[in-house]
C-alpha cells in the first residue's frame, strides 16, 4: 500500500470520528468551564471521562490504518489482526474508564444515591 492509499484510509477514519470529536470536545470545554467557576468532585469526574473518550476517539482513527501498514512490511495477515484486536480492547478499556467516570459523576452531581435511599 502506498503512502497516498494509507493516508486517504486514515482521513476517511478520520472522517468518520468528526462528530465524536466535536461532540467529546464541547464535553471538555464544558467541564473546564464549570471546574473554572467552582465546580467540585462531579465536575473534575466529568472532565476526565470527557478526556477519556476524546482520547480513545483520537486513538481509533489509526485503527484503519494498521493491517495495510504492518501488511507491507512483512507481516502476517493473523499477527497484523492480532497487533488491531489488542489495540481494540485497549480503546475499549479506555472508554469503559470514561462512561465509569462520567456515570460517577452524575452520580456524584445529582446525589442519586440519596434519593435511592429516600424512597427505599
Amino acid at each position: 500500500m502506498e503512502t497516498g492509499e494509507l493516508v486517504q484510509l486514515l482521513l476517511h477514519q478520520g472522517l468518520a470520528v468528526v462528530p465524536s470529536l466535536v461532540g467529546w470536545t464541547g464535553a471538555v470545554v464544558v467541564a473546564m468551564i464549570l471546574l473554572r467557576r467552582g465546580g467540585e468532585k462531579a465536575e473534575l469526574l466529568l472532565l476526565v471521562g470527557a478526556c477519556l473518550m476524546l482520547v480513545a476517539t483520537l486513538l481509533q482513527i489509526p485503527v484503519a490504518g494498521i493491517p495495510p501498514y504492518l501488511m507491507d512490511r512483512g507481516w502476517q495477515m493473523q499477527s497484523a489482526v492480532r497487533i488491531v484486536s489488542w489495540w481494540s480492547m485497549g480503546l475499549g478499556v479506555l472508554r469503559l474508564a470514561g462512561i465509569a467516570c462520567l456515570l460517577y459523576a452524575f452520580w456524584t452531581r445529582f446525589e442519586v444515591g440519596k434519593a435511592l435511599r429516600q424512597q427505599a
